[in-house]
């Protein structure tokens, strides 16, 4: 009994069937626009916080396409899914790199080919126009919902805002005119970040590229404040949910309505037909 007991692996303790202090893979080599990209691990020692998980685009060590956080099991394996698309626009060769450790310098790497899907006519999201979002000079308003972000920006304006479902994050069009500084006060109706009941980071991108940001945490909303440089076009805020459409319950209040005028209006018309006895 004590023998078998000082053999066990337990949590904290080093996991004796583990030569790397951190090893990470994929389940495929090649993955498709949409498809997803099951990530898993282990760790030599558990009991050290989360696992973030990061993949750089091709030829750019600075273009973060994709970002997670996965929880240590008791066994020191990890999981994550990310699925291939949205910011990962580009084909070539992806990187994964797996960070561990309250100081996040244990790291293992593993690559993967990306097909990025046939575009006829690309789009540049700088010109993309904000969907359903009223955009004033301190809020931004979502149709259908009572949800209001709030903000102040130097530097620069804010040209539209729109969720990327995919990425989980809400991109940000600005147009700046000097360097400057973005606070944003946003709901967690609109976007949120959970490791199952417990709160987990928010990532900053700005034009691809991660930033280290301020950021205050209340039960209803979190308030970023980010700083930008002359010249930025798109900041992106990446969290594990996103509201999928705004104005989705605009919609739906529309279809329910006329559904129920329908329904109304053929009871009239069967009553009016309907011969009196």
């Amino acid at each position: 009994m004590i023998a078998s007991l000082s053999t066990a692996p337990t949590y904290g303790q080093l996991m004796g069937d583990i030569s790397q202090p951190i090893t990470v893979s994929v389940d495929k080599p090649t993955y498709n626009e949409g498809d997803t990209i099951m990530i898993s691990g282990a760790v030599a020692r558990s009991g050290d916080g989360d696992v973030t998980i990061q993949i750089v685009g091709p030829d750019d060590s600075q273009n973060i396409a994709g970002v997670a956080q996965s929880t240590v099991n008791r066994d020191g394996t990890f999981e994550a899914e990310i699925k291939a698309g949205g910011t990962m626009n580009r084909d070539g060769t992806y990187t994964v790199k797996a960070q561990y450790g309250s100081s996040m310098t244990v790291e293992a790497v593993t690559t993967f080919e990306f097909l990025a899907a046939d575009r006829e006519d690309p789009e540049d999201p700088t010109e993309q126009p904000s969907v359903a979002a009223n955009i004033g000079d301190d809020t931004i308003t979502i149709e259908g919902t009572d949800d209001v972000i709030s903000y102040e920006i130097t530097g620069g304006k804010i040209l539209s805002v729109v969720p990327n479902v995919d990425a989980n994050s809400l991109v940000i069009i600005i147009e700046s005119t000097d360097d400057g500084v973005l606070t944003m006060t946003i709901p967690r109706t609109i976007l949120e970040s959970k490791d199952g009941e417990e709160d987990s980071d928010l990532f900053i991108l700005i034009d691809g590229e991660e930033r280290e940001f301020d950021v205050d945490t209340t039960e209803t909303d979190r308030t970023m404040t980010i700083e930008f440089e002359y010249g930025a076009e798109m900041i992106e805020i990446i969290g594990t949910w996103v509201v999928p459409e705004f104005g989705v319950i605009a919609v739906m209040i529309l279809a329910v309505a006329i559904v129920a005028t329908i329904v109304i209006s053929s009871r009239s018309r069967l009553s009016i037909m309907t011969p009196k006895m």
